[in-house]
């Protein structure tokens, strides 16, 4: 679907692509339980209910979330290779830093999902993101930065903000499709991770742009969709209590579809 130029992504076909795709990366309703026990230190364990989702509050919530989201990880092998206890350690040094710093930022610009942030303070929060998954990533020694670490971790504090940025599939999508934007290059006095900052600012600038391409009822039917995906008959009220927003996971899913859909992915 076309509109003003623009090739929208989240749309039904691509995501149905991706739900029919025998060799998908995950399954969908694994990729929405997984991030239930780390909603839930999010969610009832912090005491800024007012401020939800941005709810996190510092200290003990943050160390358990962030423990509850390395073992997450350990499963997606995303400290291979290069990663392992150094990682580990340094995460738990940069990782509370860095989501207390971005929460700050979100809640002085009232920015509580993607849709409330516009004109300069989307450029501003593109910039930050890409930054902050940069700066994660970084806790990651390897010879070819990327922002694959950066953005699983920030995905599992903030879902309603971050897609997951993977080399396997999503870098190839973007690369196969010639899928490019031009937004404020986030990699100043980031040095060699200043490429994965930008590669994720590259990403989610899609993502923002493709929410805006999105008609709301069009949308309202894909979080149908993704919800009614799982035979549980309390899954869609356990999707609605614990996360607000599946903006990022739909693009995410429906991006990788219309690469399936495009015969760029296998």
């Amino acid at each position: 679907m076309a509109h003003n130029g623009y090739v929208h992504t989240m749309t039904r076909t691509n995501l149905t692509a991706y739900m029919k795709w025998r060799a998908k990366p995950w399954e969908v309703d694994d990729l929405l339980y997984e991030r239930m026990p780390m909603l839930a230190v999010r969610n009832y364990l912090s005491e800024e209910s007012n401020e939800w989702p941005l709810c996190w509050t510092k200290g003990r919530p943050i160390r358990l979330g962030l423990s509850t989201c390395i073992e997450a990880l350990k499963a997606w092998q995303a400290f291979r290779p290069g990663g392992g206890k150094a990682t580990r350690r340094h995460l738990q040094v940069c990782v509370p830093r860095v989501v207390e710093g971005l929460q700050r930022w979100l809640r002085d610009k009232e920015v509580y999902r993607p849709q409330d942030a516009r004109g300069k303070t989307r450029a501003a929060l593109v910039k930050r993101m890409a930054r902050a998954v940069a700066t994660v990533s970084a806790c990651k020694r390897t010879r070819n930065p990327n922002p694959m670490l950066g953005s699983k971790v920030l995905h599992f504090f903030f879902p309603e903000f971050f897609p997951v940025w993977d080399t396997a599939w999503i870098k190839k999508t973007l690369d196969r499709l010639k899928l490019t934007s031009s937004p404020v290059q986030p990699s100043k006095g980031h040095g060699q991770w200043g490429r994965a900052a930008d590669a994720y600012a590259v990403y989610i600038d899609l993502m923002f742009r493709d929410m805006d391409a999105t008609p709301k009822r069009a949308m309202e039917n894909l979080k149908k969709t993704v919800s009614k995906s799982k035979g549980h008959p309390a899954f869609k009220t356990i999707l609605d209590d614990n996360l607000w927003d599946l903006t990022p996971i739909l693009f995410e899913l429906c991006l990788m579809g219309r690469g399936r859909a495009r015969g760029v992915l296998p």
